[in-house]
């Protein structure tokens, strides 16, 4: 059968004109099994079966881009693992074509193979003259940031930051360059994440990746690449105010002021840090970045009030200075949106710091469980059972359950705060006052074992945040 040429463009005519994937899959398909499509080289008249293309008799161009055609339509489907399989067919029939790797590693990188995705954008990078530089450096950036936040839930903080760069770098040349056309929003976007994924990396290790001392803490070198998020965030409203009466839709403008309010609250959240060390500097400072964090967060609401995230953003900006407008916020956030576990989370943790009663900070526990399981949900549960321990002659038994729970938020999200709580709580356990008169052997086993783990998780935390925890440290010493 050499009429696979036919089936080929029944294929592209179904996914053109009909977009019908499901019958397009067919056609390739029978495309594929012909002898002008699968093997022309070796047909008596095979010359006349493919394009006279400098440099084809090496290779079954028909085969590869067949095959190409055939993995888009399954991943169009949701087909991935069929995708992955068709690309390496077509890679394997000879496929060298720049677009064809693109569409490859995003594939790889919707399946969350980061590594395998950023080898496929280099390789496309590396060819200095293409049309899709662009969409690899795009999609290299996003590989970057994923790995990067991957890297610092497990405590990578040092190939975190690497990433992180090499993110910036490889969207950064267009932006140079002054190519207009490709200063899609998108890019500005993906180029402030970058910057502010930075609050999650130890300000030492900005340290280390300068080449400077670490005995500076680095924290203004840390608050600099947040910063410059902030910046992308701004250059990204101006585009968008620019171009809100052509779209005619606010959506856009409240997501950007939403991302730059975040930024300021995280370079908030660095100085906090600086003033535990000593509470005479920058007080000022911070009270104007909570502030103006605030007012671009109110500014997002006026826009879209039916974005729980905005809420959830004013509550955190507003905890400091008005605890009980925070909890409106908070409330607000879970009326508008009741799986919105940003939202538990905070108002667990307000409840936590305030006055609330026991049963409401388990009620609101409680809701966070059946949300998410993520890291501050178990870190909540951990302070919830602290603060019964000094209620209850259960203290002890208190403090383990607060323990197990700090381990449980570790197995998921290395979080410098579950590692003090554990170090806190772990030397504790089981070691009752009748048991320590006794001082038998299995109690001084125990006693030896809680303070080692005790020490450990407290350095790791101290690691963590660059020795900037001045309570943590005098703990330590």
């Amino acid at each position: 059968n050499t009429c696979g040429w036919a089936w080929r463009a029944i294929g592209d005519a179904k996914v053109v004109n009909d977009a019908s994937d499901e019958d397009a899959v067919l056609h390739y398909q029978n495309a594929l099994r012909c002898r002008d499509i699968e093997n022309p080289l070796q047909q008596t008249l095979g010359v006349f079966f493919t394009i006279p293309i400098k440099g084809s008799t090496k290779s079954n161009l028909e085969c590869s881009n067949t095959w190409s055609a055939l993995a888009g339509c399954y991943r169009r489907l949701g087909k991935y693992s069929a995708s992955l399989r068709a690309y390496k067919s077509a890679s394997g029939s000879g496929h060298g074509n720049c677009e064809y790797f693109c569409a490859w590693a995003q594939v790889e990188l919707e399946l969350g193979l980061l590594d395998d995705a950023a080898i496929r954008f280099e390789q496309v990078l590396m060819v200095t003259k293409n049309k899709n530089r662009y969409s690899a450096s795009y999609g290299l950036a996003s590989c970057k940031l994923l790995s990067a936040s991957r890297n610092i839930g497990e405590g990578k903080f040092g190939a975190a930051l690497i990433d992180l760069k090499r993110g910036v770098d490889s969207l950064s040349l267009f932006f140079n360059d002054g190519e207009e056309e490709v200063n899609f929003f998108c890019t500005m976007k993906l180029l402030g994440d970058l910057h502010s994924h930075g609050y999650g990396i130890p300000p030492t290790v900005f340290l280390t990746s300068e080449g400077l001392p670490t005995d500076d803490h680095g924290t203004e070198i840390k608050l600099s690449f947040i910063k410059r998020g902030e910046n992308m965030y701004k250059r990204l409203l101006q585009d968008v105010e620019a171009k809100a009466q052509t779209f005619n839709d606010n959506s856009l403008i409240a997501a950007a002021l939403n991302d730059i309010g975040i930024n300021i609250l995280l370079q908030a959240c660095v100085r906090n840090k600086i003033l535990c060390g000593d509470s005479s500097r920058q007080d000022g400072k911070l009270e104007s970045l909570l502030k103006e964090s605030a007012e671009y967060f109110e500014k997002a609401i006026d826009l879209n009030q039916l974005d729980p995230l905005s809420w959830c953003g004013l509550g955190c900006a507003l905890f400091s200075s008005d605890a009980i407008l925070s909890q409106h916020a908070f409330c607000k956030a879970l009326q508008i949106d009741r799986n919105c576990h940003e939202a538990w989370t905070n108002l667990a943790l307000t409840y936590i710091d305030g006055e609330a009663k026991i049963s409401h900070v388990e009620e609101v526990i409680d809701g966070l469980t059946q949300v998410a399981d993520s890291p501050l949900m178990w870190i909540a549960r951990g302070l919830l059972f602290e603060k019964k321990s000094t209620d209850t002659i259960n203290c002890e038994a208190m403090l383990q359950n607060a323990s197990d729970s700090y381990r449980a938020s570790l197995q998921t999200n290395r979080h410098p705060v579950a590692l003090l709580g554990l170090s806190m709580t772990c030397r504790r356990l089981d070691l009752r006052m009748d048991s320590l008169k006794s001082r038998d052997a299995y109690t001084l086993a125990a006693t030896e074992i809680a303070i080692k783990e005790s020490f450990a998780n407290l350095k790791l935390f101290l690691d963590a945040t660059s020795a900037n925890d001045t309570d943590g440290k005098i703990l330590h010493d």
